[in-house]
């Protein structure tokens, strides 16, 4: 399977109905308003995304871990292998409810860990991605717990 997207990156292909490498997990996003920011820092590219979500499809995002057939994903970008593998799904007491994922990634032979953190609050689904060689689960939960905060003091 071939995905394009957009603003003129390279076609990824691969296993992609498992959502791909750098799965969000949210797949209730839809048209549904959002924001997104990713930021570069030296050993570490933190990112946060926000979606207007609530009900049932919030609620089971954070709810059901990524099932097993898709817990190791390898697609093609241009002429880079990337490679991910969920090491860890767990919940998380975060927000109205929360998980954890932790993904070792290889692209382009360069080992990253990433930790993914899911939540929900009054409305909205919430993720935080953190992907660097020495990235910690704690770094990951802190990068989250100021996230909802922020979300929660705008928001709610």
């Amino acid at each position: 399977m071939t995905k394009k997207l957009s603003g003129g990156a390279p076609p990824v292909t691969g296993d992609l109905s498992c959502g791909g490498p750098g799965r969000t997990g949210i797949n209730v996003a839809g048209s549904a308003p959002s924001a997104f920011v990713s930021f570069a820092q030296v050993g570490r590219s933190p990112s946060e995304l926000l979606v207007a979500a609530s009900g049932p499809a919030a609620e089971q995002a954070v709810a059901q871990p990524i099932p097993r057939a898709c817990r190791t994903v390898k697609a093609r970008a241009g002429g880079t292998t990337i490679t991910a593998k969920v090491i860890s799904d767990q919940p998380l007491d975060i927000g109205d409810g929360g998980r954890i994922v932790q993904t070792d990634e290889v692209t382009g032979g360069t080992r990253l860990r990433a930790w993914q953190v899911l939540f929900t609050g009054s409305g909205y689904l919430g993720t935080t991605e953190l992907v660097g060689t020495n990235v910690t689960r704690a770094d990951a939960v802190r990068l989250a717990r100021q996230a909802y905060r922020k979300a929660h003091a705008a928001l709610e």
